[in-house]
């Protein structure tokens, strides 16, 4: 698309050929699920695992450290869980890395549960994450 202004839209993006319709929809979708976690920890609907409250506490973090994290979040990674204690057989686990308001990185796993019949965002683990070290991960080149 020689020549054409591009606005910055998905819709852009997919008429310059650089994503497929597939790919806009998946993109759609996880904007709209990090959205959803959002929501559900400015209300306060977000449960720490005894995992992830020890790894901020090694971190010299808080769960507010977590919490702002996740607010600062401008992407999420989304893939099934292969946990043997997963709730469900195919739960979706979401990886967040997002820096807290004073500039840490935190790398967050989390899921979506129903908790006496309303949804709550549930910490897994939680730790500090240099930009590197995520970066690999991203592109299965972590050490």
């Amino acid at each position: 698309m020689v020549g054409a202004q591009l606005t910055g839209g998905l819709g852009d993006l997919q008429t310059a050929g650089l994503i497929s319709p597939e790919d806009r929809g998946n993109i759609l979708a996880v904007d709209g699920v990090l959205t959803r976690i959002k929501g559900l920890v400015t209300t306060g609907r977000v449960v720490f695992s005894k995992k992830a409250r020890i790894e901020l506490a090694l971190d010299d973090l808080t769960e507010d450290d977590g919490v702002e994290s996740i607010l600062n979040a401008t992407e999420v990674r989304a893939k099934r869980s292969r946990s043997k204690h997963r709730r469900q057989p195919r739960e979706r686990v979401y990886i967040i890395v997002a820096p807290t308001n004073s500039g840490i990185e935190i790398y967050s796993k989390g899921t979506i549960r129903k908790k006496t019949g309303e949804e709550i965002f549930y910490f897994l683990i939680s730790a500090k994450l240099s930009r590197e070290n995520w970066e690999g991960e991203r592109h299965g080149t972590k050490n």
